[in-house]
């Protein structure tokens, strides 16, 4: 992928499309929280307490 090369070549964390409506087309996977999120939506799910995870 030319997107990726580049990115990681340059050292560029995010690079967005602004052709359009703003679109993700990398991402460096360092930056990715989405299992910190879950986990943290898993634990507001189990106490039912949905201002626990503020």
């Amino acid at each position: 992928n030319a997107i990726e090369t580049v990115a990681t070549t340059e050292n560029i964390a995010f690079v967005f499309d602004k052709a359009g409506s703003p679109t993700l087309l990398y991402g460096n996977p360092r930056y990715d929280i989405s299992d910190a999120v879950l986990d943290e939506l898993g634990k507001v799910m189990q106490t039912g307490n949905p201002g626990a995870g503020r």
